[in-house]
């Protein structure tokens, strides 16, 4: 299974966060997410799932040039591992149920 983090979406729930929440409550999400962050670190180390960078090309007439640019990655679990193996962690998912459903970037599901 390949999961894919668009870095614009996670841009888009970061300016959200910040325009929504309370310094205080920004602080609060903020160290959530760092904790749910440094959980996903563990997954990764155990060897549960490795991230590969999604790279677009574009082509700018100005420079007459294509520029690479990293625009995501993908989360590709191992073989054996479902996505229920991997939970996040419980006060970050509390915060997200704050967030709006279309700034959540950690669903999106593609089959290889």
């Amino acid at each position: 299974m390949i999961y894919i983090t668009d870095y614009a979406d996670e841009t888009k729930l970061e300016k959200w966060v910040q325009e929504n929440f309370t310094p205080e409550e920004y602080q609060q999400f903020r160290d959530a997410q760092n904790r749910n962050s440094a959980l996903w670190q563990t997954y990764m180390d155990q060897d549960y799932f490795v991230e590969q960078p999604i790279i677009e090309s574009k082509y700018v007439p100005e420079f007459d040039d294509t520029f690479e640019f990293e625009v995501g990655n993908k989360i590709i679990l191992a073989n054996g591992i479902s996505p229920s193996m991997l939970i996040v962690d419980a006060e970050y998912a509390e915060w997200l149920t704050r967030v709006p459903q279309e700034l959540i970037t950690t669903s999106v599901l593609v089959d290889p």
